[in-house]
């Protein structure tokens, strides 16, 4: 038999996990590399919003290693 006390409990956690996700999603972290010619932005699910490469890095003639 189902406890229904229980069962209220975790739809209230849920509610709660997918409010939490969202006010994550609305957060914006950005990584930088090699003095701001490499930058990744990503929300706060973890998704990549934008990533920026200098153009001067995309030179075939430019060896980094």
């Amino acid at each position: 038999m189902v406890n229904i006390g229980k069962l209220k409990q975790i739809l209230e956690m849920r509610k709660a996990a997918k409010k939490m996700q969202k006010s994550l999603g609305q957060e914006l972290v950005v990584g930088e590399a090699l003095k701001g010619q490499v930058k990744i932005s990503m929300d706060g699910n973890q998704k990549i919003v934008e990533v920026h490469i200098d153009p001067v890095l995309l030179n075939s003639d430019n060896q980094l290693f």
